[in-house]
């Protein structure tokens, strides 16, 4: 009966007689293909929202501020007096 079985049209594996993809593995063109190309994608997908993730919690790459910059944020500020600026700014560029 197993035979009978085997040789009918479906064979014993579905339509096309055989093999996992039917037609012999000829069925559908390389489904393997598809899920090759599919995990690409995921694992691409994966490696960039991480980069993302990691790049917007470092905060924003802003440069140190310079001596100078301090320097004129204090006298505007009015912590340091005009004749303070000028003492430090000669210290500061000598």
């Amino acid at each position: 009966m197993d035979t009978v079985r085997a040789s009918a049209p479906g064979g014993i594996y579905g339509w096309g007689g055989g093999g996992w993809f039917g037609y012999g593995g000829f069925g559908w063109p390389w489904p393997g293909l598809f899920w090759l190309v599919a995990a690409l994608l995921f694992w691409a997908g994966l490696i960039a929202l991480l980069v993302w993730a990691v790049r917007s919690s470092a905060g924003s790459r802003r440069p140190a501020d310079t001596a100078d910059d301090v320097l004129r944020r204090r006298l505007a500020a009015g912590e340091i007096s005009e004749e303070e600026y000028e003492r430090i700014k000669r210290l500061l560029w000598e």
